[in-house]
């Protein structure tokens, strides 16, 4: 800048928020002393449910404002998962613009290499604190993360974004314990879908209505006495085959749907269906698909394009079961 002759030179300076965890809890994503620089865009490596947490008070920090219940500067806030970290936000200051990038490129480089290219999402119904849930535990969404960790497409993720890794890069994985579907696995690289689709209607029933009042769909009506099922409107939610006092309507076991290739951003796509399954090939869907799917995929092509390229049409008919 110029002011009556004399030249000032300024040089801009950043006041960044640190993110880090003083107590993991029961999480199984984060560690202790783990740290993510907030900036204002999600950081790669960190769940959007605890960043929703993290950024309100991190952007009142990073614009110099004072939060009342710090303490020496000292921001502390827990996630909203009942077994989730619980995260200390405090100021760095300091740093210039060139030194706040660099930093912010080996972080991006460090999540790589540990292979922190993708976003693994499940709902707390797995966990059993969903009355929806059709299915419960943690087995199963650990063996579909390890799935995707040793699939051929992480892989060459991995090789691809070592040195330039970006938060809408990462592969998407999301797990649904009901048709709810609270994680959002219709706009996911890959969703999987808990569903209890009733079957029949047995001789038990005596037309009492509990399922025509309970079911949201209007897939389920009671006439001339009895209950009729109309499978076109079902979800598969499970709840009219719960409430029914007389257990008598009939179900095949919990499966699941798994969708593909479905994104936001600039051209939002919803996820399609590749099959149905149960949940003993849950697992063996996953990875032969990522596995299919890499071979076939251009450098640097996203899941979505691959799966329009390929034709959701042709994937369907290999991996219809």
């Amino acid at each position: 800048m110029i002011l009556g002759g004399l030249v000032l030179e300024f040089k801009l300076k950043q006041r960044r928020v640190i993110a880090e965890i003083v107590d993991a809890g029961n999480c199984r994503y984060y560690e202790k002393g783990r740290r993510f620089v907030l900036s204002g865009f999600t950081p790669s490596g960190l769940c959007d449910g605890a960043y929703t947490v993290l950024s309100r008070d991190s952007q009142t920090m990073r614009y110099g404002a004072k939060l009342p219940w710090a303490r020496n500067g000292v921001v502390l806030t827990r996630c909203p998962d009942p077994e989730g970290a619980l995260w200390q936000l405090k100021i760095e200051e300091g740093l210039d613009s060139e030194q706040g990038g660099q930093q912010e490129k080996e972080a991006a480089k460090s999540c790589s290499e540990l292979g922190d290219v993708y976003e693994h999402k499940v709902c707390r119904g797995m966990k059993g604190g969903c009355p929806f849930s059709l299915v419960g535990g943690s087995a199963l969404s650990e063996d579909i993360k390890q799935a995707v960790k040793d699939s051929a497409w992480v892989g060459t993720a991995v090789k691809q974004e070592s040195t330039d890794l970006r938060h809408y890069c990462r592969f998407k994985v999301a797990l649904a314990a009901c048709p709810n579907a609270c994680t959002q696995p219709q706009i996911k690289d890959i969703g999987i879908i808990a569903i209890c689709v009733p079957s029949e209607i047995g001789a038990d029933c005596d037309g009492c209505g509990r399922c025509e009042e309970v079911c949201r769909e209007e897939a389920i009506a009671v006439r001339d006495g009895i209950a009729e099922l109309l499978p076109e409107k079902c979800v598969g939610c499970g709840v009219c085959l719960r409430e029914c006092p007389q257990e008598a309507i009939e179900s095949d076991p919990v499966r699941f749907r798994i969708l593909v290739g479905g994104t936001m951003g600039r051209h939002p796509r919803w996820g399609q269906e590749l099959c149905v399954v149960d949940s003993s090939r849950v697992v063996q869907v996953v990875k032969s698909f990522l596995d299919k799917t890499a071979q076939q995929a251009r450098p640097g092509e996203r899941m979505t394009s691959v799966v329009e390229r390929i034709g959701a049409g042709t994937l369907r008919e290999e991996f219809s079961l």
